[in-house]
Order: structure tokens, then sequence, then C-alpha cells
């Protein structure tokens, strides 16, 4: 587990890769990060200064979590 204050280990990747391998689209990936993804465990922004955000996604995080969803879903 990752220290407080710290993201958790794995691969963190862009939106659009993520996006790429959920099969999903963009928009419906940043759709859920305010509904079903949580900051710091699925998700992080790396230029939080920047007038834009730039979000990496944790791959392995954000695949459970999709899996979870869309296995509850299919009840």
């Amino acid at each position: 587990m990752a220290k407080p204050g710290r993201p958790p280990k794995g691969t963190w990747i862009s939106s659009s890769k993520m996006a790429e391998v959920l099969g999903i689209s963009t928009k419906y990936l940043h759709r859920q990060r305010d509904e079903l993804l949580r900051c710091g465990e699925h998700w992080r922004n790396i230029s939080p200064k920047a007038q834009r955000p730039t979000y990496r996604f944790h791959r392995e995080n954000v695949e459970q979590a999709f899996r979870t969803y869309w296995n509850g879903q299919a009840k």
C-alpha cells in the first residue's frame, strides 16, 4: 500500500491510453473520474498549476474499478 500523500506504485498512463485499454472514449473516462474513480488511487493531475490539467491513470486500479462496475451492471 502507498504511503499517505504518495500515489500507488504501478503503471500510470495518459487518458488516451487508458481509454484505449478499456475500449471507451476519453470523454466517458473523464466523466467517471467524478463518479467511479478516486483521486490518488485511480487518477492524478500531474500538472496542478497548469491552466489545463494533465491526468494520469493508474492502469491496474482503473481496470479493476471498471471490471467491478461493469460486472455489477450486468446483473
